[in-house]
C-alpha cells in the first residue's frame, strides 16, 4: 500500500490531480479503514474541484 499511496502523492504533486484521484479512490476502495489514505482521498477530491465528494473520506479519516 506504501508505494501505490507515493506514487498518488507524486502524482499530485506533478499537478495530475485527476489521476491522483482516481489512484486514491482504489486505495481507499482496498483499505476503507486507513485513516492516512482516507485522508489523501479527500484532498484529492479538494484539488479536483469536487469539495462534496470530500466529506465522507475526511469523516472516515477521523474515526
Amino acid at each position: 500500500m506504501e508505494k501505490e499511496l507515493s506514487r498518488a502523492i507524486e502524482l499530485r504533486n506533478s499537478g495530475n490531480h485527476k489521476e491522483s484521484n482516481e489512484e486514491l479512490i482504489k486505495l481507499v476502495q482496498e483499505y476503507p479503514e486507513n485513516g492516512q489514505v482516507n485522508y489523501q482521498c479527500a484532498w484529492s477530491f479538494d484539488l479536483v474541484g469536487e469539495e462534496s465528494k470530500a466529506v465522507p473520506f475526511s469523516k472516515k479519516r477521523l474515526n
